[in-house]
């Protein structure tokens, strides 16, 4: 603050004789000689703080200001009359509003009222309906359902015990001697039927019932694996070429109960049917059934495609698959090492065969392999040396319909450059000459489900250039990316399209599919025909010489045969 006085400018002086006074509105200094104020009053208003002095400026300013708030605070008092009558007026609605809505709620009570005493009417009804279909059917329907429920818990039960049963074996008519030692005496059989078994592959080896010196006890082996399993079967007819106090061995499955006595059953018709044909063949002739494929009808062919990271630790999940009945299994990043590794032989059931390809520069990691189901002939395609992926091409022949299967696998750990697309462009040239429908399976690690990604455009467009539609749009990897594809021509309407979740067998899931095809129809017909094998040729000369053909006959061939197929039927 200035020690100076407005009016005079000169400075403030500390003996007092310049004696001042401060404005209470601007604090500036006044000398009381320049306001014309004595000394006692300005001894007065610098004491006591109860009286405010302002100069004659902001007198002046403080007018200005009381007629600006007068003027300000009229308008806001019209303001507020204003919206006082809005006010008024809303409520005033609002008042007949809510009078209307009581008379409403009055009419909904009294509604109300009504609906229950009729919903109250309508629970006694139905209560005592309830109670009188209850009375009648709850005997029955309690029985029906105990019977439903034993059922489920005994299909239950036999499922459990035929799954803990699976990777089971009998061996019948094993000798059993004292001190013997039937782990080593199984072990030995098991490695002369099958050079791949391993010491780790038996659990436990056991006799079954009590020991009797008359009959030979069955032994119980439990194997590690399906797969060891399978093999041990596949190759059991060598067990004739064991001693000769092993050859009479008989290897079997561990069956249910249920499933012996249906066994059982089966053998039992089958000796029935084969006594009724020789007793047939005894009279000469036996029934003979002749089909004829003369027409189609419409069937499906079971695909399946997994990336399988490796086939050597999963060949029991493999075998299990194929088991339940697949025509074709294309299984990518196998990891085998070799052709005749081992894994890939013990995966596959009886009745399958297969086609695979080993990286050749890195053998356990990448490789395809394609297993396909008896009756199914194909024809393998010699490829041109790939730089970018692995493939397996084949013509897939089954009756009379035919289709080119070709198998992909890219590696995710290479970049996606122009030589993959050059590449698959040219094997789809040749492909496309060699069959007119063909189908496309593999985990191609292109993000297809990533329409604004250039590499998915070009190869959504490589598709289209050559009419073949993708029919996989979920996603196949646990981290929710569309690899793993399965394309196939325009013509071939693919169905029953299906991806399992990520995480059973690896990190990609299962993908199904079916593909049509055309099945031939077979048309039955009996014939009676002679049983060769157990004519008396005496017997039949004489009466052939003794017939009418044995004498001088027509000239004409046609009659002669005539009579000659006449009388032999006879």
């Amino acid at each position: 603050m200035s020690t100076k006085c407005v009016k005079c400018i000169v400075v403030k002086t500390k003996n007092g004789v310049n004696q001042t006074v401060k404005c209470y509105h601007c604090e500036y200094l006044f000398h009381a000689k320049c306001v014309n104020f004595d000394e006692e009053i300005v001894s007065i208003l610098n004491s006591e703080n109860s009286i405010k002095w302002f100069c004659e400026k902001c007198l002046k300013a403080q007018d200005n200001t009381k007629e600006m708030v007068k003027s300000v605070v009229n308008n806001f008092h019209e303001k507020i009359e204003e919206i006082n009558i809005a006010v008024q007026t809303q409520l005033e609605t609002i008042k007949t509003m809510i009078t209307k809505n009581d008379d409403n709620l009055t009419v909904l009570e009294k509604q109300d009222i009504k609906m229950v005493d009729e919903i109250c009417n309508l629970k006694s009804y139905l209560k005592a309906s309830w109670a009188n279909i209850v009375e009648k059917n709850i005997t029955k329907n309690v029985e029906i359902i105990n019977n439903q429920v034993k059922n489920v818990q005994r299909t239950l039960n036999e499922a459990s015990e035929i799954k803990g049963r699976e990777r089971n074996l009998v061996i019948f008519n094993l000798p059993e001697k004292e001190n013997q030692n039937d782990r080593e005496l199984v072990m030995k059989i098991f490695k002369h039927i099958s050079k791949d078994m391993s010491d780790n592959g038996i659990e436990k080896v056991f006799r079954l019932g009590k020991k009797n010196e008359s009959v030979i006890r069955p032994v119980l082996i439990k194997l590690d694996s399906l797969g060891t399993k399978g093999d041990l079967l596949k190759h059991a007819s060598k067990i004739r070429s064991l001693e000769d106090n092993l050859k009479n061995i008989r290897l079997c499955n561990d069956l249910t109960r249920e499933q012996r006595s249906e066994l059982k059953n089966l053998v039992t018709d089958a000796k029935a049917k084969e006594a009724a044909c020789q007793q047939g063949s005894s009279n000469g002739f036996v029934n003979r059934l002749l089909s004829f494929d003369d027409n189609f009808n419409d069937g499906k062919i079971c695909l399946r495609l997994l990336n399988i990271r490796s086939i050597v630790s999963k060949s029991s999940d493999v075998y299990e698959l194929l088991v339940d009945g697949l025509n074709v299994l294309v299984l990518t990043e196998t990891w085998h090492g070799h052709q005749n590794d081992i894994s890939v032989k013990s995966a596959m059931p009886d009745g399958y065969s297969y086609v695979d390809y080993v990286r050749k520069h890195d053998p356990y990691h990448g490789g395809l392999i394609i297993y396909f189901k008896t009756g199914f002939r194909y024809t393998r395609f010699d490829l041109p040396s790939l730089a970018t992926f692995e493939a397996i091409a084949t013509r897939i022949t089954y009756g009379k319909h035919e289709f080119g299967l070709l198998a992909i696998y890219r590696p995710g750990s290479m970049p996606i450059t122009t030589a993959f697309f050059r590449e698959l462009r040219c094997i789809l040239e040749n492909m496309s000459l060699l069959v007119s429908d063909l189908v496309l399976v593999g985990d191609f690690n292109v993000r297809v489900d990533r329409e604004e990604c250039p590499h998915t455009r070009s190869l959504l467009k490589l598709f289209d250039d050559f009419c073949l539609k993708n029919w996989i749009d979920q996603p196949t990897h646990n981290l929710g990316g569309t690899l793993d594809l399965i394309v196939s021509s325009s013509g071939l309407c693919i169905s029953d399209v299906m991806v399992y979740p990520s995480g059973i067998y690896s990190d990609h899931g299962l993908v199904k599919a079916c593909l049509p095809f055309k099945r031939k129809r077979i048309s039955k017909c009996y014939r009676v025909i002679r049983s060769w094998k157990h004519i008396d040729e005496k017997k039949f000369i004489s009466l052939i010489i003794g017939s009418p053909i044995g004498k001088a006959c027509s000239e004409d061939v046609i009659i002669y045969m005539y009579a000659y197929s006449t009388i032999s039927t006879t």
